[in-house]
């Protein structure tokens, strides 16, 4: 994966992923975190996607926050940052994959989305669609 092929939000959403999952004490960042800081970005496309597909964000952001609380936590590793999780590698490898479809140079949070949606097997994507939001949906929004 080329880190260096993320947007300015991209990135900050991956940044905000880590800290996130840094500060709850999680071993490694999944794609819930990912999802919970692109919601939370301010001028972020996702709020306004999850909005025109008639999802409500807020209700989005609360159901992976309680999925966030079950994640287990580390204890007595201060200063541990934890590493990107299979899961989310496979998210940005998928991303990746959509921005070279599209024939885009950098992967953006568009294409993050769209990856998290398709995800099959995760909880995020599982929370996605239970809200209504689909790689379909995703697409024509």
């Amino acid at each position: 994966m080329r880190w260096d092929r993320l947007t300015v939000k991209s990135q900050e959403a991956l940044t905000a992923s880590v800290s996130l999952a840094e500060s709850s004490s999680h071993s490694e960042v999944t794609p819930l975190h990912l999802l919970d800081s692109m919601l939370a970005q301010s001028e972020g496309i996702a709020e306004s996607l999850m909005r025109k597909l008639g999802a409500d964000p807020t209700a989005i952001r609360a159901a992976v926050s309680e999925r966030l609380a079950k994640l287990p936590k580390m204890t007595g590793q201060a200063g541990y940052q934890p590493p990107v999780g299979q899961d989310l590698a496979r998210v940005f490898d998928d991303a990746f994959k959509l921005t070279s479809q599209f024939k885009d140079e950098y992967i953006s949070t568009e294409h993050l989305m769209l990856a998290l949606a398709s995800a099959k097997g995760l909880s995020a994507a599982e929370i996605l669609s239970k809200a209504g939001v689909t790689a379909d949906g995703l697409m024509t929004a």
